[in-house]
C-alpha cells in the first residue's frame, strides 16, 4: 500500500447509476486495518471520514454481486474532488476489494448462549462474517462456525453453531472463549449501528 492508501473493512451500502451509465455507489466502513495489522473501529484511532463511508467510482455492481451483504476489505485513496460536507473523503473501485482473510472480524448476536446439546440460535438476518459470537449478560462467547437454514414461516434464520476448526492461541479445539464485554470495547464496531462486530479476535 502507498502512504495515501488506507485499508478498511466494509459492507455494500447504496448504489446509483451515474450520468455516464456506470454503476457507482457507497460502502459502509466499520473498521480500518492499521499498518501494524491491528484492526480499529473506524475513526477511533486515526480520523477517516465523518460519513464513515467510501465512494465507489466504478464497478459497484461487481462488488455487490461478489460480496453480497458480507463484510469485505477495500483499499481506498483520497478523493480528487473538492471536499464538501457530507461527501466521502476516500474512494475505491471493484479491483481494490477482496475477501477478509481468516479470523479478523466476527459478527456478534445478542442472544443467550445455547446449550452444547442443542446449539441453535434464531436470528432475523444471516451473519455477514464467516464466524460469529453471542453476547449475553456482559459476556461475549465464541467464536463459532455455523450453518444456516431459512424458515419461511417466521422469516428468520436458524443457525446451528459449532466450535471453529482452527485452534486459535490458547483456545483448545472444540472449546470456545468467554470474554467480558468491557475487556474488548476498543475492538467493537460502533454500538449505535447494527450489525455489531468484534475485531482482533486472536488477541483474546
Amino acid at each position: 500500500m502507498t502512504q495515501q492508501e488506507r485499508k478498511v473493512l466494509c459492507t455494500v451500502e447504496k448504489g446509483y447509476t451515474s450520468e455516464r451509465d456506470e454503476q457507482i455507489g457507497k460502502l459502509r466502513a466499520y473498521f480500518e486495518v492499521l499498518e501494524n495489522g491491528d484492526i480499529s473501529p473506524i475513526n477511533q484511532i486515526d480520523f477517516f471520514c465523518d460519513t464513515e463511508q467510501v465512494f465507489v467510482t466504478s464497478g459497484y455492481s461487481d462488488i455487490k454481486e461478489k460480496f453480497k451483504n458480507n463484510l469485505f476489505e477495500a483499499i481506498c485513496v483520497p478523493t480528487s474532488f473538492e471536499q464538501k460536507d457530507g461527501n466521502c473523503r476516500y474512494v475505491t473501485r471493484a479491483s481494490s476489494c477482496e475477501d477478509i482473510k481468516g479470523l479478523q472480524v466476527s459478527q456478534i448476536y445478542d442472544v443467550n448462549l445455547p446449550s452444547p446439546n442443542d446449539p441453535l440460535i434464531i436470528v432475523d438476518d444471516i451473519p455477514l462474517t464467516k464466524t460469529l459470537f453471542t453476547r449475553d449478560n456482559g459476556f461475549i462467547y465464541g467464536p463459532f462456525d455455523y450453518t444456516s437454514k431459512f424458515d419461511e414461516k417466521t422469516e428468520s434464520y436458524t443457525l446451528a453453531l459449532k466450535s471453529i476448526n482452527t485452534p486459535i492461541s490458547k483456545l483448545p479445539q472444540y472449546h470456545i472463549g468467554k470474554i467480558g464485554t468491557q475487556n474488548c470495547i476498543s475492538y467493537l464496531s460502533n454500538d449505535k449501528r447494527n450489525p455489531l462486530f468484534l475485531a482482533n479476535i486472536k488477541k483474546y
